[in-house]
Parts: structure tokens; sequence; C-alpha cells
């Protein structure tokens, strides 16, 4: 009898120490970033950037900064226009805090001002810091071939 207990106990405890750490992992700021396209007109550098948020928990990202090297470069916090086009469709990056829900994708179109020389090419990797309010992540994407969202106007 005693045995059976002490495996039923043993069961109890693997299955809720089971369970502790699968929701760990779930709440945990579990996403991921892929450029769409990118441009680097008069100066600046526009992104459209998605974000897929792959926690159980809301996703709150406070700033997103562009790493080359040893500088880092804020992404504009405020809207701004990145393209209209005749039929009326207007873009705008977004107003930060961003928030993106628990299971979720979110696109955005981001602008770095000020940034020196940094070519984006097909291949190249590219690196951000991300301020969520769980902290700051680190991620690094390889470029694509551009897209055709920010180069139609």
């Amino acid at each position: 009898m005693e045995i059976v207990t002490l495996v039923i106990a043993i069961t109890g405890f693997l299955m809720s120490t089971a369970t502790w750490i699968r929701d760990f992992i779930q709440r945990g700021n579990r996403f991921e970033i892929e450029i769409i396209d990118y441009a680097e007109p008069l100066n600046v550098t526009q992104i459209f950037l998605s974000i897929r948020n792959k926690s159980t928990l809301p996703l709150s990202i406070g700033k997103i900064t562009m790493i080359d090297g040893i500088n880092l470069i804020d992404c504009q916090l405020e809207p701004k226009l990145i393209k209209k086009t005749s039929s009326g469709f207007t873009a705008l990056t977004p107003q930060f805090p961003l928030s993106i829900p628990p299971q979720a994708y979110g696109a955005v179109y981001l602008e770095f001002l000020f940034h020196p020389e940094i070519p984006l090419r097909q291949g190249k990797r590219v690196s951000f810091q991300i301020h969520t309010s769980r902290g700051v992540i680190k991620k690094s994407v390889c470029l694509a071939d551009t897209g055709y969202y920010l180069h139609t106007r």
C-alpha cells in the first residue's frame, strides 16, 4: 500500500513540475520577427516588419533599435507617413508602445533616422534590440529580396 501511495505522489509531483515548466515556456518572451520589405530613401532606413507573438500572454513593445556594430539607431516612436498611394492608401509608422495579442501576428512600418551608412542588401544580417515589457531581446534577421510594399508609390 505504501508503494502505491509513493508512486501516486511521485507521479503527481512530476505532472505538476511538467505543467509548471510548460506554462513557464509558453508565457515567456517568445516571438519571431521577419523583414517583409526594406528601403533606404533620403538618408533613412524604412523596414516593413512582421512580428509573431508565440506566447500565451500579450506582447508589449516599447521601442525597437537597429544595431550596426557599435551604433544603436532607434526607430521613430511617433506616427510618421511612410507612403501614400494615388488610390488613397496611407502607410504610417506606429505609435509606440505596440501591443500584440497572444498567439497573433502584427506588421508594422518602421523608420530609422540618422543612421550611418548601413547598406541593406539581400543576404545581409540585420540585428535589433527589441524592448518589451518583459526585458530587452536581441533578434537578428537575414534580409531577403526586397518586396513591393516600400517600392510602390
